[in-house]
């Protein structure tokens, strides 16, 4: 099903600023043009056969990168009450938070986000990873307003997860069978939630490291949990 938004009636885009991005472009771009004009001066000054060619390639190579880099710069996303805003290129997106039935974690190009699936059965990918508290800020809005939204497993971990590091503290972190949450509640002497990455085999959710992340490879036993680059 193609991604919708729903929008309150005469609901406008904020005006706000917005979450800060989690990366810093204005770096990544500056590094790729000085080693771009560095490698065109070589090819210049040095002439070699197919110099030319060589100097398209870098060119084309930094044209590409800079598209993409304006491309992420241009995301922002606010939440305002019970909407959440997205914007991805020009146009802005809003999601109700009441409506919302499902969350499932995925992994993308840019990070950990989720797909959120509401009511109506729109189902629309909310690219947390670009953001600095992009992740508590989803699953946040979630558990404030759809106490009854199914979350799947790797989300609920994430929920452990950022609650631990006190992103999520007033949020419950106990969920049911079905994966909907559970209003929050002292556990009887050795009773277990089911739901801490510990009791999955996947060791504490305190760190900040993905399986597939170079520190996991440099520490071994290092858990298992997608890189969520929160910051407070």
């Amino acid at each position: 099903m193609a991604e919708q938004s729903r929008t309150e009636p005469g609901a406008a885009p904020p005006g706000g600023p917005g979450l800060p991005l989690s990366w810093n472009w204005p770096l990544h771009l500056g590094m790729a043009s000085a080693a771009a004009v560095l490698l065109i001066a070589v090819m210049v000054i040095g002439r070699p056969v197919g110099w030319v060619s060589v100097v398209l390639v870098i060119l084309l190579a930094w044209g590409l990168f800079a598209a993409n880099v304006w491309l992420r710069r241009r995301a922002r996303m606010i939440r305002q009450g019970r909407l959440l805003w997205v914007r991805r290129l020009r146009r802005w997106h809003s999601y109700d938070g009441v409506q919302v039935r499902q969350v499932n974690e995925v992994t993308t190009w840019s990070g950990v986000c989720y797909r959120i699936t509401t009511e109506d059965g729109v189902r629309a990918l909310i690219p947390a990873a670009l953001f600095n508290g992009g992740h508590s800020t989803v699953l946040g809005w979630v558990l404030d307003l759809a106490p009854s939204a199914v979350f799947d497993r790797a989300a609920r971990r994430s929920v452990v997860h950022l609650h631990e590091r006190g992103l999520l503290e007033h949020h419950t972190v106990t969920f049911d069978e079905a994966g909907r949450p559970l209003p929050e509640r002292k556990l009887a002497a050795g009773e277990h939630t089911g739901n801490s990455p510990a009791e999955h085999g996947t060791g504490s959710a305190s760190q900040d490291v993905g399986p597939t992340s170079p520190a996991a490879s440099e520490h071994p036993g290092t858990p298992t949990r997608p890189n969520l680059t929160e910051q407070t």
